[in-house]
């Protein structure tokens, strides 16, 4: 998949939910359209005010895993409040029977995971430690959407990226160290 790496350049500027829509404001109303299956949820303890029942949908397995299967609209409410240091979600079609993909992605082996995203994902993203946010789609007109939505943007940098070769937009936004901690890889 193609994508983009948007470099954040003020880490002081706030959390990985201050920073979503300032990268990804264009794309809110296509967010709000899809599911979302997220590996871990994007805060350590969920707002008070997040109601599971309203926000998640069952899947097979669901109770055994940290996968979570949002519905249509909740990353539009929630996105604000993310707080993680790693953050990781995409989106699937209604059409495309999400609980059974939440299933199956709950039963990849942990090597296999990415590609099973690229597969069955229409969009992609991944949020890294204050550094940047990830975003790849199958539909090249969003990525243009945020492309030219983050152009005039100081404190945000953008680079293309591949979902099959990721590591080297990290290292073009001089972050590759970051990337190789993250894969806990040794230079």
């Amino acid at each position: 998949m193609d994508g983009l790496l948007l470099r954040l350049l003020d880490k002081e500027y706030g959390s990985p939910g201050r920073w979503f829509w300032e990268c990804f404001q264009p794309l809110r109303s296509a967010f709000d359209r899809y599911y979302w299956i997220l590996p871990n949820q994007p805060w350590m303890s969920a707002p008070a005010t997040f109601d599971g029942a309203r926000e998640c949908a069952d899947y097979e397995g669901v109770g055994n895993t940290s996968i979570g299967l949002w519905r249509p609209g909740a990353i539009g409410r929630w996105a604000e409040q993310f707080c993680e240091e790693c953050i990781e979600l995409w989106a699937v079609k209604p059409v495309d029977d999400p609980a059974r993909l939440a299933s199956s992605y709950s039963n990849t082996f942990y090597r296999d995971m990415d590609a099973f995203i690229e597969l069955h994902a229409d969009i992609w993203m991944n949020y890294c430690d204050t550094a940047c946010w990830e975003v790849y789609a199958q539909q090249s007109d969003l990525l243009r959407l945020v492309h030219d939505h983050v152009r005039g943007n100081p404190l945000i940098r953008v680079y293309s990226s591949s979902s099959s070769n990721r590591g080297l937009a990290y290292a073009n936004a001089g972050i590759g160290d970051l990337w190789h901690a993250m894969r806990g890889k040794k230079r």
